[in-house]
């Protein structure tokens, strides 16, 4: 499942910095996306992911795993996020 989100990270170095990004891997445990920055695992998520019906969600968790991907034009990384609370990924299929 995919949804768009907007996502807010603070690596443990400090850094923050906002994202827009379209997730994959969409589960009631966790969430998946590819970006173009390596993400700290450890660092602390707070995103709002927008439900099928239009209402939105406000969800906390951090980052569990960031690995490269194969990329002939811009580096790319897949990242999964564990969600501090369960929810019903089906609200927000796209």
């Amino acid at each position: 499942m995919q949804a768009q989100c907007m996502l807010r990270i603070k690596q443990p170095s400090g850094r923050c910095a906002t994202y827009m990004v379209r997730t994959r891997d969409l589960s009631n445990g966790g969430v998946g996306f590819v970006h173009h920055e390596s993400i700290e695992p450890g660092s602390i998520c707070t995103f709002a992911l927008q439900g099928s019906s239009g209402s939105g969600r406000i969800l906390t968790g951090q980052v569990a795993w960031c690995q490269p991907v194969e990329s002939e034009s811009l580096p790319l990384f897949t990242v999964g996020l564990q969600f501090d609370e369960a929810i019903n990924a089906e609200d927000f299929a796209a």
